[in-house]
């Protein structure tokens, strides 16, 4: 994700006869457009993590270690790959030398990738939050999700550290000019690349989502209690409510609705129905009958269903359209710069990697203001931010 930059007006001073190097317009159109998607990258995937270690609801759950994973990812994207490649950019030519050069595309490669397994292993997490209904909390573990995170970072940091180990001494870049893998030199590396670094993740993403989307829709379709029952419901609770040793904090609430259709937030998604079966288990406590809480199921009014559905179909399609545009681009032209390079212009080469880089500050926006409770952390984090302004206001 390193780029290289038109050579710009050099202009004569006269005094010394020294050349001296100016940017020129679009250059600084992109310099002030780089800083600015750092800060946003940086704040928006600060407030992440802040939000993560400040709420303990939120470490409680083991899904939401995938969102702390990708916000510290996109986090070192905005913190280290876009500031120096726009030092890079100020200068014309990179400064610091082969050393820092390789430890920078390393970690920027490493990063970024895992960002995109990240991606996928939520979707396919949230996949298993709606197939496996009642035993997701028993399948997905904190420990589970952690192999994961670790497993594909490891992953990727070792493809990446190959890559610069096979390639180290070939002649493709002039680390005294510029700054890139050497492996982008070799169409064999690019076409692997592609393949682990896009297409099985672009497959993960758009396959699971589709099948998420296609599992809600008809969840919509069945039966689903309407208010004009709910009460039955909330019998049935009450009754296991008493059966439960009062010492125990248990919390059993009615007011957990199919909040998945409406704001995306699968974790607080299940009814009131689909409460941990293992309180039950555990507990020793036997489970209502029918004859306790005669609830029937009837179908809901179509323009609800079709409302949910409209917008469950709706945040999906804008999670898998801003990973294809964003990380289709790149691969597409890598390719075509590693075949025919005279096709790739500079400029264009610019734009697919702002691209790649644009998705690490997009990323909390898409992922996780989805989650009621990180919303509510956003808003708290940001009032005492603003409120010293409030006060000299």
């Amino acid at each position: 994700m390193d780029l290289h930059f038109e050579q710009s007006d050099y202009f004569l001073n006269d005094t010394d006869n020294t050349s001296v190097y100016v940017l020129s317009v679009e250059d600084w159109i992109a310099f002030v457009g780089l800083w600015l998607a750092s800060a946003f990258t940086i704040t928006g995937n600060t407030l992440v993590i802040l939000s993560f270690i400040r709420d303990r609801k939120l470490r409680e759950k083991p899904s939401n270690y995938f969102l702390l994973g990708l916000a510290v990812m996109d986090f070192i994207t905005g913190m280290v790959s876009l500031p120096l490649d726009n030092m890079w950019r100020l200068r014309d030519e990179w400064p610091y030398g082969p050393v820092v050069c390789i430890f920078w595309t390393f970690l920027d490669y490493t990063v970024t990738v895992e960002s995109t397994y990240i991606i996928s292993l939520i979707s396919i997490d949230r996949y298993f939050l709606i197939s496996k209904g009642l035993h997701y909390r028993d399948f997905q573990t904190r420990r589970r999700v952690l192999f994961q995170l670790f497993g594909t970072l490891l992953f990727s940091a070792v493809f990446h550290f190959v890559a610069i180990v096979v390639f180290e001494g070939s002649e493709h870049v002039d680390f005294d000019k510029e700054c890139e893998l050497n492996g982008l030199g070799a169409l064999t590396y690019v076409v692997l690349a592609v393949i682990l670094e896009f297409i099985i993740p672009m497959l993960i993403v758009c396959g699971f989502n589709l099948v998420l989307y296609i599992r809600i829709r008809s969840r919509l379709s069945g039966s689903i209690e309407t208010p004009q029952n709910a009460s039955c419901e909330n019998k049935r609770l009450n009754t296991l409510a008493k059966r439960i040793p009062e010492n125990l904090n248990i919390g059993l609430s009615t007011s957990e609705e199919s909040s998945t259709l409406e704001t995306f937030d699968l974790e607080a998604s299940a009814k009131p129905s689909d409460i941990d079966i293992r309180s039950d288990k555990q507990l020793n406590v036997q489970p209502v009958k029918k004859s306790e809480s005669p609830c029937c199921q009837v179908r809901p009014k179509r323009s609800n269903k079709q409302k949910s559905s409209k917008k469950a179909a709706t945040t999906l399609t804008i999670l898998i359209v801003v990973f294809i545009i964003c990380w289709l681009p790149y691969n597409i032209v890598a390719i075509i710069r590693n075949v025919s390079p005279e096709l790739v212009s500079i400029r264009l080469w610019d734009l697919v990697n702002y691209l790649l880089w644009l998705n690490s500050a997009v990323n909390p926006v898409l992922y996780a203001t989805t989650n009621v409770q990180f919303r509510k952390n956003f808003g708290e984090l940001l009032e005492k931010l603003f409120q010293p302004l409030t006060w000299c206001a």
